[in-house]
């Protein structure tokens, strides 16, 4: 699919994508670009086996997994992200979230083996990650940001224990 300016794959239900190389193309600097796969799904799985999975969704996304072997994964969304499955970067690869809001569930962990994982959700309080969700990489680093946050934790009843990457049994 090479035409990553318009909605390239829409339905309502679930889709699964397997491919060898790149699923869509990387947005580039600050994922501005028009390189990702424009998608209007329920819900989404993907999967490449030595490319990379890089997704646009304008109406919320619900991610039921992302794999990809020594490149990187980028899902964008317009409104939501929601992570109910784990997205890994075996190898190396970074690993890109941004939306407005994002909720990883117990399952959603993200992992990369040799990358850096980022977390960009642009409304305060956008950001949700529920008990047993887990974020791992072995060399590289853990970042995000919540945009127009001027109280990031408000509203949240528990804010938990301090971020740690050995809490996991």
């Amino acid at each position: 699919i090479s035409d990553n300016l318009t909605v390239s794959l829409s339905t309502t239900g679930t889709v699964t994508l397997t491919a060898v190389g790149d699923i869509g193309q990387s947005a580039g600097v600050g994922l501005a670009g028009n390189g990702p796969l424009d998608v209007d799904v329920d819900s989404i799985s993907a999967t490449s086996t030595t490319g990379g999975v890089y997704l646009r969704d304008s109406d919320g996304l619900t991610v039921t997994g992302v794999g990809t072997n020594s490149a990187d994964a980028e899902l964008i969304s317009d409104t939501s992200i929601s992570l109910t499955g784990a997205i890994t970067a075996t190898t190396s690869g970074d690993i890109s979230l941004s939306a407005p809001v994002i909720s990883l569930s117990a399952g959603g962990d993200i992992t990369t083996d040799d990358g850096d994982i980022s977390i960009d959700a642009g409304n305060a309080g956008g950001l949700t990650i529920d008990d047993g969700a887990v974020l791992t990489t072995d060399e590289g680093s853990i970042s995000g940001q919540l945009i127009n946050a001027a109280d990031p934790f408000s509203g949240t009843a528990f804010t938990g224990e301090p971020l740690s990457d050995s809490d996991r049994n």
